[in-house]
Order: C-alpha cells, then structure tokens, then sequence
C-alpha cells in the first residue's frame, strides 16, 4: 500500500527495486491516485491494482 506506518510504499518499492531489481512489484492500494500509479509505474511496479480489487487482475497481473 501507500500509506503505512514507517516506511511508505514508494520508499518499499525503490529498496525492493534496489535490493532485488528482477523481481516484480504489484502495488495493491486505497489511494486511487493517477498520480500515485504514474509514480508507481515509473519508479519500476509492475502494476497499481487500486481497492477495492478484482482478483482475476490481481491474478492477471501476477502471471509471469
């Protein structure tokens, strides 16, 4: 998610990146933000599934 207590999910998302940069991140939030996906995005997510989701994306968007 985006908003957590700690550590935001953009700041998980770059140390995923840099610690594992071949492994895909899916961002499942409550902030439906255009802006937040746009970020998300660039900085490298798979996706930005926002919730309420739909699993069949969820599990779309986990395929390999």
């Amino acid at each position: 998610d985006i908003n957590m207590p700690g550590m935001n999910g953009f700041e998980v998302l770059e140390t995923l990146r840099a610690s594992y940069p071949t492994i895909d991140v899916v961002i499942v939030s409550g902030y439906d933000r255009k802006d937040y996906q746009d970020k998300a995005m660039k900085m490298g997510a798979k996706d930005f599934i926002p919730k309420p989701f739909d699993v069949s994306r969820l599990r779309e968007s986990l395929k390999t």
